[in-house]
């Protein structure tokens, strides 16, 4: 297990993106989502995304592009970084009971 790539210089939002659905759509068998990999992923992602929010000044509440990302841009790296905090809204159920 590796977790989620954390950091300002080197984490990778599109595979903490496809990690963090990939986690949180995990079936264990006991709940709709989840699961021990899941709780691990899902600390250290939550975390890191906080950590690294920028916090005043014109940039208020985005995230700086890093890793492989970098040309990408401030919006793209907000828009994946939001969308690894809302996954527990925004994802299809792909297991029924």
């Amino acid at each position: 297990y590796a977790g989620p790539s954390t950091g300002k210089q080197d984490s990778d939002v599109f595979t903490n993106w496809f990690g963090t659905l990939a986690c949180f759509q995990q079936n264990d068998g006991l709940r709709k989502e989840g699961g021990e990999l899941w709780k691990k992923w899902n600390e250290k992602q939550k975390k890191s995304v906080i950590e690294n929010q920028r916090k005043g000044g014109h940039a208020d509440g985005s995230w700086d592009p890093s890793g492989k990302w970098l040309g990408a841009g401030r919006v793209f790296a907000t828009a994946m970084n939001c969308l690894c905090l809302e996954v527990y809204y925004r994802y299809m159920p792909m297991y029924k009971e």
